[in-house]
């Protein structure tokens, strides 16, 4: 998709690299290259990002849709 936002009108590419970048950053500061088992903090974390992304759409639909 990153690739193909290029021959798109209107996409923040900047933005898209950002996100890449921030989650690749992430991933490294929580240790994503751990060789132990998940934990119950580690799914409940989970199960927040989740939840935002849920919720991000859920706003995204409301701002874009129904305002």
């Amino acid at each position: 998709m990153f690739i193909a936002s290029f021959f798109l009108a209107g996409v923040n590419n900047w933005g898209h690299a950002g996100g890449f970048a921030g989650g690749y950053l992430t991933a490294l500061a929580f240790g994503h290259l751990e060789r132990r088992p998940e934990r119950g903090l580690d799914r409940l974390a989970a199960l927040g990002a989740v939840g935002l992304t849920v919720l991000s759409f859920a706003l995204a639909i409301w701002n874009g849709l129904l305002r």
